[in-house]
């Protein structure tokens, strides 16, 4: 049951494949450039087997050479630029092609090969700022209203993806949404431009800097340990089929995220920049959110979150600890 993930040295993709390693598994890891070292290191002492196959997502042929690595039984596709806005204006054309062309090449790669489930994650970013008043973010009552690049394009791939499904009865997909993701393995891997400002705060804070926010709007935070275990039961569950979230199923906001944190590391400080200040833990989420409804999720597979704010600023504090 060899699992094939694009986008392999990222976030999230980093916490699938060790999920999926840690009970024997076989993946193969595709991704312009490998895992870090530190992450091979450890994926080394799990009883899985790694393949690691180096390609870009748009490149036909070499994903036609990561599907003949071995019998895949099912495909992530977690290639994508999560861009800002500075990468926006530069290079749109890039954006544009991986996160939207780049899935339809990896579903026609996928279908040549014979694999017929394909999972490909969206964001909680495609819900952009709900109407006021709106209690869940539900999959299928709440409008989408994606902003910058990177939900636009989200939304575009999840609608393009589920368009060639449609017209492909052999096939199986999946388009879950990711909430605000954070936790172990985050790292910066030259595409995705800001990253979680869970892992900002505990940076400054192993720095001995006073934390400053810019905002502290609420969302729905998710550990990625959740995410990790998400994305592999819609793998193994190839009825589920759709749009799906997966989130906390809470809405928090970088306050309570620092309170949960402070309470491990005697001496953390935190506080909103003032004017004339310049926040060192950014989000870019300035508006408010409301949680995300996990129902449909935990329908589909018996997945459901384990981690609340406070034991998953535990449990990535003692990570951390044990990592560095």
């Amino acid at each position: 049951m060899t699992i094939l993930i694009t986008g392999a040295a990222g976030f999230v993709a980093l916490n699938v494949i060790e999920a999926l390693l840690a009970t024997g598994r076989e993946v193969v890891a595709f991704d312009r450039q490998a895992p870090p070292a530190r992450a091979m290191a450890h994926f080394a002492t799990l009883p899985g087997r790694l393949q690691i196959i180096e390609g870009d997502v748009r490149d036909p042929e070499a994903l036609a050479r990561a599907f003949a690595a071995a019998p895949i039984a099912a495909v992530l596709h977690a290639a994508a630029v999560t861009a800002g806005e500075d990468r926006e204006r530069a290079d749109p054309e890039t954006i544009l092609d991986v996160n939207i062309r780049g899935g339809a090449c990896v579903f026609r790669a996928a279908r040549a090969a014979g694999v017929a489930r394909i999972v490909a994650p969206s964001s909680v970013a495609v819900y952009g700022a709900p109407p006021a008043g709106t209690p869940l973010l539900d999959e299928v009552t709440t409008p989408t209203s994606p902003q910058g690049l990177y939900a636009i394009t989200k939304q575009a791939s999840e609608l393009a993806l589920l368009r060639l499904a449609a017209l492909d009865p052999g096939a199986s997909l999946a388009t879950p949404r990711l909430g605000m993701v954070y936790g172990p393995w985050e790292w910066a891997t030259g595409v995705r431009d800001t990253l979680s400002p869970m892992l900002q705060s505990l940076t400054c804070a192993e720095a001995g800097e006073e934390v400053l926010l810019n905002a502290l709007a609420t969302g729905d935070h998710v550990h990625v340990g959740d995410v990790a275990a998400g994305l592999v039961a819609l793998l193994d569950e190839p009825a589920a089929q759709g749009v799906f979230n997966i989130g906390s199923g809470t809405a928090t906001t970088l306050a309570d995220w620092c309170n949960a944190l402070a309470v491990h590391l005697p001496g953390f400080r935190w506080r909103m920049a003032g004017p004339g200040e310049t926040a060192n833990t950014l989000t870019r989420q300035l508006k408010d959110r409301p949680p995300m409804a996990v129902e449909r999720m935990r329908a589909a597979t018996g997945w459901r979150p384990r981690f609340g704010l406070a034991a998953g600023a535990a449990a990535l504090v003692a990570w951390r600890a044990a990592h560095r």
